[in-house]
């Protein structure tokens, strides 16, 4: 799964792909913000339209 996260060390958002055991890694090769490896994951809520009835 894809989605944002924030760095721990520098608080720039990056873009990462989250894989089913829990791991979080930055997408996009080297263009990280920094060397720090722990991010947190933005919590993203769908648009109302998309929500369960």
């Amino acid at each position: 799964m894809k989605s944002v996260a924030i760095c721990e060390n520098c608080d720039q958002p990056s873009p990462v792909r989250i894989w089913p055991d829990g791991t979080v890694r930055p997408i996009g090769g080297k263009r990280r913000c920094c060397s720090e490896s722990s991010y947190r994951v933005v919590e993203n809520e769908p648009p109302a339209e998309f929500a369960d009835d």
